[in-house]
């Protein structure tokens, strides 16, 4: 009976915290080099905006448009990118201590003067709550029954 308790303790020892997913996934380039390490940082000035930290800049989405600096100590917004691509589907908010989380997808190409900006990221920034996530899911849901309604009407 004495190998009963080791073998709990050897069990229980050798649980971890679950993993939390990773903040970014996908691929970013600038100028044909894919950057990474990646990391987001979610904000808000006017309207809700997300960074994605790069060793090379930053990638602000904000306003429906991508802009680039490489600063990676930069506050701001950077060069608005000029883009033939940006799909995007994302929520976001503020908290009440001033604190904002976002998610959501960029798939994007642009340029900067002669350098090609190109991405396929999906972010989940800002330590989302199982709460601000479950809103998020229902404002998705929302909007593709808004989107499904209007095609079905005609227009």
């Amino acid at each position: 009976m004495r190998l009963a308790p080791a073998l709990v303790v050897a069990v229980a020892c050798g649980k971890s915290a679950p993993a939390r997913p990773p903040e970014v996934t996908g691929t970013l380039s600038v100028g044909g080099e894919g950057l990474s390490p990646l990391a987001c940082r979610p904000g808000r000035a006017a309207h809700a905006f997300v960074d994605v930290v790069s060793p090379k800049g930053i990638l602000r989405f904000a306003d429906r448009a991508l802009f680039w600096t490489a600063d990676v100590h930069a506050i701001g917004a950077g060069t608005e990118l000029a883009c033939t691509k940006l799909d995007r589907s994302w929520g976001g908010g503020s908290r009440p201590d001033g604190s904002s989380y976002w998610r959501g997808i960029l798939v994007f190409e642009c340029t900067l003067g002669a350098t090609v900006v190109r991405g396929d990221l999906d972010l989940d920034c800002g330590n989302i709550t199982a709460e601000e996530r479950q809103q998020l899911d229902g404002q998705r849901e929302n909007m593709r029954d808004e989107q499904r309604k209007a095609r079905g009407s005609g227009s």
